[in-house]
């Protein structure tokens, strides 16, 4: 995983485009299980796509308060 990309997950919504979700420890209430994507549009389901393959514009131009963020270590998982 890259340093950029380490706390942004993919997901993608009910159509199969794909979406990014903020996910880190250093934001205040986040758990590793949140999926509230970063431009509102509905949680379908995890993809593995990469990061750089997103779909949604909206969405990576709001990823950008997320590149320097931590991301989950094996530690904090259930």
């Amino acid at each position: 995983m890259s340093y950029i990309t380490a706390s942004l997950l993919v997901v993608t919504d009910d159509a199969g485009t794909t979406h990014l979700v903020g996910s880190s420890p250093a934001i205040t209430g986040s758990k590793h299980t949140d999926r509230d994507v970063l431009c509102g549009a509905a949680f379908a389901s995890d993809s593995t796509a990469a990061v750089l393959d997103v779909e949604c514009g909206d969405c990576l131009l709001a990823s950008q308060p997320y590149w320097d963020l931590p991301s989950w270590s094996e530690a904090q998982l259930p």
